[in-house]
């Protein structure tokens, strides 16, 4: 009986230490999986950021090329009005200066038949004297 009682105290000792162990690795597994979830959670917030991250760079980057691009458009639209902008000067310059040329000959033609004007005048006036003499001469 001391025999069993022995057994009985040993079979009850390593009950309990199996179950002191059994309750350690349940303690260590679920400090392993809290452990692990919490890595877990790390790295998606980790892939979150830097998704976010990258989808700021790319929306920063898309407005920068945006922004350039309509700078250099802005750009071409202003070269292309400044150009209009000097032909037009240009064509009304030679227009100018055509109605100007034109008012210089239009002068010169009047100055000219003015001067004709007179010269036919003062031709007649001569013609007219030299008929009063012959008439006179012929009395």
């Amino acid at each position: 009986m001391r025999c069993a009682a022995q057994l009985d105290a040993t079979a009850t000792r390593q009950q309990e230490q199996a179950d002191d162990e059994l309750k350690t690795k349940r303690d260590q597994a679920k400090q392993d999986l809290n452990h692990a979830r919490a890595t877990k959670q790390r790295k998606v917030t980790a892939a979150r950021n830097a998704a976010e991250d990258r989808k700021g760079t790319a929306a920063e980057a898309g407005a920068k090329r945006s922004a350039a691009a309509k700078q250099q458009a802005d750009e071409v639209a202003a070269q292309r009005i400044n150009a209009a902008e000097a032909a037009k000067r240009e064509e009304q310059a030679k227009s100018r200066a055509g109605e100007e040329n034109a008012t210089k000959a239009a002068k010169s033609d009047l100055n000219d038949a003015q001067a004709t004007r007179s010269d036919a005048a003062t031709q007649r006036a001569q013609a007219d004297q030299v008929e009063n003499l012959a008439d006179a001469e012929k009395q």
